[in-house]
């Protein structure tokens, strides 16, 4: 058997095995006001909640990630002041006709893009919103100052300085107030949840999230997304995002919608918003969207059936629905070996080119990465030399169609393996 055929069948092999569907009815409550966040495992139910109204602007604590955001639910603000050094503008900033300013918020399609990197160059991979990756020195460099207006009305100054070796740096200031304050954000110290998150009133670093992101799949939140097209607003809606690694299929206008379980005909998604907020909608009072049936594929691959039958609104915050456990895949990949490796951008559009970055605790000349189809065909295969510390590869994507892959790097006798979506 070739080394690559055994690859195939132990990263992407798949063979499901039927399960007896247990159907159940499940509610979910943010409480009246929407008053908490409530995170919930598709295996095991709801898993953790916390106050929403705790925490203004949160760092992104895994892998190689340099998202942050805002906590826009709680109604604070962020407006980019200038896109140049530091040292030009921090002294001098002058805020007259904010108002008419356009705020920033974060991407309610994926946990990648918060408030301070949505004005990204699209056209630039090492543009960040907030700052500009190196190659060369693997950090990001501060290069954005921003306005930032909490939950009281106070405004803030706010620079993001750096991200290097794992750790955010930033400073800021209360407009009008002489008294900078530098604050630094240890990856480390917070790398099983998703986010690190801050207060400016307490001028603390928070362990918010109550629950490990590996136990975790649906949030119950509220989050901002636009409306009004052609001319989009953005809006406070409430509703449900998934995380990492859970995707979604949405089924509309199923006429046996109890019984429905054809999820292979339908394209699930990656994106956080899979459900979202609109399968309901207010007319007096709630209405839940009828025939309409939701398929959510969970880390291990298991697909569970959801249709939500009703919503309570402000008035107690509950989400009442149906759930159904429909399969259980045996496709599982996992990390192991003494390296750890990130690729972006990721999503990527084909024909682009991908960085991987792989940090070593050894020297391994002998090394590759594979690139599987979700079928298991191999469809790039290259050698790797590998040094202690941070290595850098390019890789092209020329004629590989759009779809989702799995990326795998063998150093030695350790394999790590990574999902891909090529747009």
């Amino acid at each position: 058997m070739s080394k690559n055929y055994f690859l195939t069948l132990l990263f992407i092999g798949v063979a499901f095995l039927s399960t007896k569907a247990q159907k159940k009815e499940v509610t979910v409550s943010q409480k009246a006001g929407y008053e908490n966040q409530v995170w919930y495992s598709l295996q095991n139910g709801e898993v953790g909640t916390a106050p929403k109204n705790v925490w203004d602007i949160a760092f992104e604590s895994s892998g190689f990630g340099s998202s942050i955001h805002i906590n826009a639910q709680n109604g604070v603000m962020l407006y980019k002041y200038k896109k140049d050094n530091e040292a030009n503008g921090w002294n001098t900033v002058d805020t007259t006709g904010i108002n008419n300013w356009t705020p920033l918020y974060n991407s309610d399609t994926t946990w990648s893009l918060g408030a301070f990197n949505i004005s990204k160059d699209i056209s630039n991979d090492f543009d960040l919103g907030w700052g500009t990756y190196s190659l060369i020195t693997h950090t990001v460099t501060g290069d954005s100052l921003f306005i930032f207006k909490d939950s009281k009305g106070e405004y803030y100054k706010v620079f993001i300085e750096s991200l290097a070796s794992g750790t955010f740096t930033f400073k800021y200031s209360k407009l009008g107030v002489d008294n900078d304050k530098t604050v630094e954000v240890k990856k480390s110290d917070y790398n099983t949840k998703n986010f690190a998150y801050f207060n400016f009133d307490t001028e603390k670093v928070m362990d918010y999230e109550p629950v490990e992101s590996k136990d975790w799949d649906l949030l119950f939140t509220q989050f901002f997304t636009y409306l009004f097209v052609p001319n989009p607003v953005p809006y406070n809606v409430t509703g449900i995002l998934q995380n990492n690694g859970v995707q979604v299929a949405k089924a509309s206008g199923i006429s046996n919608a109890s019984e429905y379980k054809d999820y292979s005909n339908h394209d699930f998604s990656s994106k956080i918003n899979g459900i979202g907020w609109d399968w309901k909608s207010f007319r007096g009072s709630w209405i839940i969207e009828d025939s309409l049936v939701f398929f959510v594929k969970n880390r291990e691959d298991e697909i569970f059936k959801l249709i939500f039958t009703d919503f309570g609104g402000q008035a107690n915050g509950n989400y009442t629905f149906t759930q159904e456990k429909i399969e259980t895949s045996s496709i599982k990949g996992y990390e192991t070996g003494n390296f750890v490796i990130e690729i972006f951008p990721n999503p990527i559009n084909s024909n682009n080119s991908l960085n991987l970055i792989i940090n070593s605790g050894d020297d391994a000349f002998i090394s590759n990465y594979s690139i599987y189809s979700t079928d298991g065909r191999l469809v790039k295969n290259e050698n790797l030399k590998i040094n202690n510390g941070l290595n850098t590869q390019t890789i092209s994507l020329n004629n590989i169609q759009p779809g989702l892959y799995n990326v795998v790097v063998q150093i030695g006798n350790s394999m790590v393996n990574k999902k891909l979506i090529i747009k």
